[in-house]
């Protein structure tokens, strides 16, 4: 019995200590903020949140899911038009407003969107993760989008799981996209031939995520967003 009590004391002690230890990593590996930067946040704290949303908005109808939309105008000249894909876990007004006007700007209007059960796209009532949908099915609904607004062809950027979704929709219909880039994501990250991935990187986004988007709340979440495009 004095054995087992004292495994248990050592698993317990090495196990806080574990904690600590990553406690401690999280909060020194995350890029800090300048004073001006965190006086910028503060302010914008106790400001109204600004309307994000000034596009044209609807649905469109993709294997009996509403996606919902936002096709944001270009300037004076329509060159094209480019649609985003965001990645897992995130929602379209993840796109930072600056990354879509250097788009509209240059004469592209822009159309993002959120994933199924994300944002303002529906959820499924009774969804049987036995049964869930995948890749092939996601990359129908930027195509289901381009129908909707009678659009022949676009210019496709993902990120992360977007990028992905992005690969497989220009597979499936190539003649639908005039360009595709690839942000943060991969054909198949087994790939020997790819190059791998930046391990000194990947830490820090984690450790940002843990510190600023898991336990800092709405500020923390806007702090977030600053590290990570730092």
């Amino acid at each position: 019995m004095k054995t087992v009590k004292r495994i248990l004391k050592i698993s317990v002690s090495v196990f806080l200590t574990s904690v600590l230890a990553v406690s401690v990593y999280t909060c020194a590996s995350v890029p800090k903020l300048s004073r001006d930067t965190k006086q910028v946040i503060d302010t914008v704290m106790d400001e109204p949140i600004p309307e994000i949303v000034k596009g044209t908005t609807g649905y469109a109808h993709s294997q009996e899911w509403k996606i919902w939309y936002e096709r944001i105008p270009a300037g004076d000249t329509i060159k094209g038009t480019v649609l985003l894909i965001m990645g897992a876990a995130n929602d379209a007004l993840s796109w930072p407003r600056d990354f879509i006007s250097h788009f509209t700007d240059a004469g592209y209007q822009v159309i993002r969107y959120d994933h199924r059960g994300t944002g303002l796209t529906e959820s499924k009532e009774g969804w049987d993760r036995k049964n869930p949908y995948t890749l092939n099915d996601l990359a129908k609904d930027p195509i289901a989008i381009l129908d909707t607004l009678h659009i022949q062809k676009a210019h496709l950027v993902g990120v992360s799981m977007g990028g992905m979704i992005a690969q497989v929709a220009s597979i499936k219909q190539p003649e639908r996209f005039s360009s595709l880039t690839s942000i943060m994501s991969s054909a198949n990250v087994f790939d020997t031939l790819l190059p791998s991935m930046n391990m000194e990187i990947l830490p820090k986004m984690i450790s940002a995520v843990i510190k600023h988007g898991m336990f800092g709340g709405k500020e923390g979440k806007i702090k977030l967003q600053v590290v990570q495009k730092k």
